[in-house]
């Protein structure tokens, strides 16, 4: 059975005795005096919980369905969904975001459009997660691209942090040429970088061997600022004439 509350449609599961897994609240209470029990402990009583679970676990379970979770990753999205209503319970009264009874829509009961809500949040948040760590490993291939045998060196986890502490600011669009650079074979690139001006090559030549932009800044006596400008522009005359051999050949 399907219900819609607040724009969320979220779709019911059956017991193993044909009846709503949500009908069982009925044997220890609704799911709005669950809450109120769990909030008027402060979030110590756990049987509160543990009832709420039990009433609505298989229609988080089909959400998350929805949601396109796949089942091998169910149980860490469903932990952190049932964490965050045990935190909202916790949330003092006077606050907003706390949880409030008398916010009832017609008769569907205030506490399923707040699951519905963090459902959906936690979803989002999982792929998320999902979407950066792929952007991690492409950045980790695209580093072993450009550095050829060197690249373990300028992974390492001393490397990396003088990075996070000292980058410029990251140019995100996906087709920067940090990102085309990386797509250029590594012969090329090495005979296209002997026709560049001598300051961008210099500071080309230490971003490729791992230096940071402070350190680069440091050994060629320029700002960072400078030092990113430099780099910024020798790659893109590299492309310039990779894309200009390219439509000749």
């Amino acid at each position: 059975m399907q219900k819609t509350h607040g724009g969320s449609k979220m779709v019911s599961s059956v017991g193993n005795d044909g009846s709503e897994v949500c009908g069982r609240g009925s044997e220890v209470g609704s799911p709005s005096d669950l809450m109120n029990k769990l909030q008027a402990s402060d979030g110590q009583n756990s049987k509160p919980l543990s009832d709420l679970m039990v009433q609505h676990g298989g229609l988080v379970l089909n959400e998350l369905r929805r949601w396109n979770i796949r089942p091998c990753d169910t149980d860490s999205v469903v932990s952190n969904v049932w964490l965050c209503v045990w935190r909202v319970s916790r949330i003092p009264v006077a606050r907003p975001a706390a949880w409030n009874p008398s916010l009832r829509t017609g008769s569907v009961d205030p506490f399923v459009p707040l699951l519905a809500r963090i459902v959906r949040t936690k979803a989002i948040d999982f792929h998320r997660s999902c979407k950066i760590n792929r952007q991690q490993q492409q950045r980790l291939s695209d580093t072993a691209k450009v550095f050829g045998d060197d690249w373990k060196n300028a992974a390492t986890p001393s490397a990396s942090r003088r990075r996070d502490a000292d980058a410029s600011p990251v140019n995100r669009n996906p087709s920067a040429p940090s990102r085309r650079l990386a797509e250029v074979g590594r012969g090329m690139l090495e005979k296209e970088l002997a026709g560049l001006p001598e300051k961008q090559r210099a500071v080309l030549e230490l971003h490729r061997r791992g230096y940071t932009n402070r350190a680069i800044a440091k050994m060629v006596d320029c700002s960072w600022g400078e030092v990113s400008r430099r780099l910024t522009n020798a790659k893109k005359a590299i492309l310039r004439r990779v894309n200009v051999k390219a439509a000749a050949g």
